[in-house]
């Protein structure tokens, strides 16, 4: 995914990355190299989940805020492990109330160092893993408040995203197990859950994920799952290891199986780690957000997931190097994104779009036009009026588009007067998929 800022300074075209959040958002954990992580104006998002402060190779459970349907069956509790993951867990009466208590543990597990296919098979239930791998939170050198949260400590929370209901379980400095790493180095990551626009309490329970990464730094010897035996640890963590991250679902058979979404199963762990081209923290699925991967289920069926492409496209999209609650900082101007890879079908793909700080209350437009356009009208995916700080982050669905070439055209005004466009030109292939996405070519009118 590209995403080009374009502004003006001195009369020159400027091209940097930005991705816009909201003022609460932009507070940052200590150590957080992205913004991704969604946490409480000063502290992350609920309470410390006690029952596992110290442990190892632990879980707990509890009610979650609201229920949802996971693979065609609707839950209504969560069971949390110190190993990087949740399961969730069932309504009995099948009545997808959270608050009714009628939830249970049959199923939950603290193993680790496995894929998810085995993670599921293992627990003889459904699981998520945000990092599965061998979390210890006895690891820590001190629990001692760090001026914004306490290290090697679970929160658990609720809060809205785009005014809908979700929690959050957030692993905050975790860090692996003591006796293989470094203790100075930590990760922090967590799992949102978030329902879906259409979320019914009675009839489809549908929601979104997000899988965010503030920082990621933890990633020495041999942590994770042997690519070569995924049911066992690794033991090459240049080649072999692999961390556990996505979802799968699980059926009791037999004979017993499990439907896997693994994010990263191409991906040696040690590159997942800050500072490189293929960090977590710096590419992103879904999102506009570097350090966000997000997907969903829509009728108990995974919708818009896909594996993403490591090539540090999103860095320093958000970050706190780049992000401030000064609205002075930055440079005004548009951007566009349109989501790939190449090969990806185009039909429902992102285009993540907005502005910063341009001129307030003008319109923007967002278009796709077929080149050579001749008479043909461009399609408006999206225009309005900007509100008056100027800012926007949205994003947009490519419809059916027929084989050809194609102009992606984001425009808007500059608070100096100057009208400004961003033009990604993609092509689209036999199969309707993306052949080609080519930069975004800024013009100042």
């Amino acid at each position: 995914m590209r995403k080009t800022l374009f502004g003006l300074v001195a009369s020159l075209i400027l091209a940097a990355p930005l991705a816009l959040v909201s003022s609460a958002a932009l507070a940052a954990g200590v150590g957080d190299v992205s913004s991704a992580m969604r946490y409480g104006a000063s502290a992350p998002l609920g309470s410390i989940i006690t029952n596992l402060s110290g442990d190892d190779d632990s879980t707990d459970s509890f009610q979650a805020a609201f229920a949802v349907n996971f693979f065609g069956t609707v839950y209504g509790g969560l069971c949390v492990t110190t190993n990087g993951g949740i399961f969730l867990t069932e309504d009995t009466d099948g009545s997808g109330g959270a608050a009714d208590g009628d939830w249970t543990n049959e199923s939950c597990s603290n193993d680790y160092d496995m894929d998810l296919e085995n993670l599921a098979l293992d627990a003889d239930a459904p699981m998520i893993a945000a990092m599965g791998n061998d979390q210890d939170l006895s690891a820590c050198y001190s629990n001692t408040d760090d001026g914004f949260g306490v290290p090697c400590e679970m929160y658990y929370g609720t809060t809205t995203v785009d005014g809908r209901d979700a929690y959050a379980v957030t692993w905050y400095r975790v860090q692996q197990y003591e006796d293989s790493n470094d203790r100075a180095l930590s990760n922090t990551f967590q799992i949102v859950i978030i329902k879906a626009a259409g979320w019914n309490g009675t009839t489809n329970w549908d929601f979104d994920i997000e899988f965010n990464f503030g920082q990621v730094k933890d990633v020495e010897d041999a942590d994770g799952y042997d690519v070569n035996d995924p049911d066992d640890e690794c033991d090459n963590a240049e080649t072999n290891c692999r961390w556990a991250i996505g979802w799968a679902d699980y059926s009791a058979g037999p004979p017993e199986t499990a439907d896997v979404y693994e994010l990263f199963p191409n991906t040696p762990s040690a590159q997942l780690a800050d500072g490189g081209v293929a960090s977590l923290t710096s590419n992103s699925l879904n999102s506009a957000v570097a350090g966000r991967y997000s997907f969903g289920q829509r009728g108990g069926v995974t919708s818009g997931f896909s594996v993403p492409v490591l090539d540090g496209s999103a860095a320093g999209l958000n970050s706190s190097s780049s992000s401030s609650s000064s609205p002075e900082l930055g440079v005004p101007g548009i951007y566009l994104a349109v989501a790939g890879p190449v090969g990806r079908s185009v039909m429902d793909s992102p285009v993540y779009y907005g502005s910063d700080r341009v001129a307030a209350s003008s319109t923007y437009l967002l278009t796709v036009t077929a080149v050579p356009r001749a008479s043909v009208t461009p399609l408006t995916l999206a225009e309005g009026e900007l509100p008056l700080d100027g800012s926007l982050a949205a994003m947009v669905r490519l419809p059916v588009l027929a084989p050809g070439t194609y102009n992606v055209r984001m425009e808007g005004q500059h608070r100096n007067g100057s009208t400004l466009q961003l033009t990604s030109v993609i092509t689209v292939g036999a199969a309707r998929e993306f052949t080609s996405i080519g930069p975004n070519i800024p013009v100042i009118k």
